[in-house]
């Protein structure tokens, strides 16, 4: 996997960020700042997983805008030597999209929706939280 650290004109990176203004032209950015770090774009949450779904479109109210995709990235580390991704995710989120660790959520074997891989499935259980009782890589209605 490849460390996504800030480069030297960081600041100068992310000045360019209000200048975005479609989907294309953030992917386009983010290929050509850190190439590699968009592994997967998926349309929305797998309907097993209905809580994920609904606190994606809450998240979407709050910032006034409306769900785009979910976007599966290499890694999203918080420290001062990866900012520069971080807010990438962060204007990102504010634009309707779901960014996610690619390492957490796999897309379903017929319909492309994400689903958590079996680790965050089994943590997701642990704590009560309302998932399918076995873990599956394709949706219950596929």
């Amino acid at each position: 996997m490849t460390d996504f650290v800030d480069p030297p004109n960081k600041e100068d990176i992310l000045r360019q960020l209000d200048s975005l203004k479609t989907a294309d032209d953030t992917n386009r950015f983010v290929e050509t700042h850190f190439p590699g770090w968009l592994v997967l774009s998926l349309p929305e949450y797998s309907k097993d997983y209905p809580h994920l779904q609904n606190n994606w479109e809450k998240i979407c109210v709050m910032a006034k805008c409306k769900p785009q995709y979910i976007i599966l990235v290499s890694d999203i580390t918080f420290d001062e030597t990866h900012v520069a991704t971080s807010v990438i995710a962060e204007f990102m989120t504010r634009n309707g999209y779901c960014v996610r660790r690619a390492e957490e959520f796999i897309a379903c074997e017929k319909c492309e929706r994400a689903i958590p891989c079996r680790n965050l499935w089994g943590l997701m259980r642990e704590k009560n939280i309302p998932v399918p009782k076995q873990w599956s890589g394709k949706c219950s209605g596929c």
